[in-house]
């Protein structure tokens, strides 16, 4: 599957481009899968807002476990 992006643009009055953004598709934050889902949980993980698939997902905060590598 061939990565996708939005871009959005926001102009003025006077059509001056003020603001381009590029949106990615939601990744799961453990294995970076992409989320394409209607319910799309989000987590807050040490600090920062975090997104899960549905088998990363734990009803518990305690249960999430973070692996750096």
């Amino acid at each position: 599957m061939v990565d996708s992006f939005l871009v959005q643009d926001l102009y003025l009055k006077h059509r001056k481009k003020m603001i381009r953004s590029d949106v990615q598709p939601l990744t799961c934050h453990m294995c970076k899968k992409e989320l394409n889902g209607i319910s799309i949980t989000a987590k807050m993980v040490s600090g920062k807002m975090v997104f899960l698939c549905s088998h990363h997902y734990a009803s518990k905060p305690y249960q999430v476990v973070l692996v750096d590598g």
